[in-house]
């Protein structure tokens, strides 16, 4: 039987968690440019009651909502990490099926972020009154792309975690 620090799973999180790390990156930015990228007062002031209610409904709400599940996914995906300080509560975050709910939710969560940094530069209302927010948004997409990268080593690693699994429960295979 192997014990859960010898499992190929136990050194897999670190792809996930560096696609988790980029994904909050990317999304801490993308509120950075939200909250303090630089106002045009002009615009601001022009925008009569229901501009600002569409910026706030459009763009705001939904990112303040999608900040939770962005939370939530970085603590689903750095929850494996904790095995490194107690190696015998690791049977359960690194089961295969963790491991594989992680990486669907790590790359659903890329899908979402990518569509809704895409979805702000068509708000002409808003890049009116925030010029640098259009800049904030591409840059978030590219740290977003970047988040594929470690994505990709947590599928190659999950896969291979599968293959070698599956060939244990095979046992040795008899040659003629």
């Amino acid at each position: 039987m192997q014990t859960p620090t010898s499992s190929p799973l136990v050194r897999g999180p670190v792809w996930s968690g560096l696609t988790a790390l980029a994904v909050a990156a990317a999304w801490g930015w993308l509120g950075y440019g939200l909250h303090f990228s630089t106002a045009n007062q002009q615009e601001w002031d022009d925008l009569d009651a229901g501009g600002r209610f569409a910026a706030n409904f459009a763009v705001y709400w939904p990112y303040y909502l999608l900040t939770l599940a962005v939370a939530a996914v970085l603590i689903i995906a750095l929850l494996p990490m904790l095995s490194w300080i107690s190696p015998r509560k690791a049977t359960v975050v690194l089961s295969p099926r963790w491991a594989t709910m992680v990486v669907v939710v790590l790359g659903a969560m890329i899908g979402v972020i990518a569509l809704f940094a895409r979805s702000i530069p068509t708000r002409d209302y808003l890049l009116l009154a925030m010029p640098e927010l259009s800049i904030y948004a591409r840059q978030c997409l590219n740290i977003d792309a970047c988040a594929v990268v470690p994505l990709m080593g947590a599928v190659v690693r999950l896969v291979s975690a599968w293959i070698l699994q599956s060939k244990q429960q095979r046992g040795p295979t008899a040659t003629t």
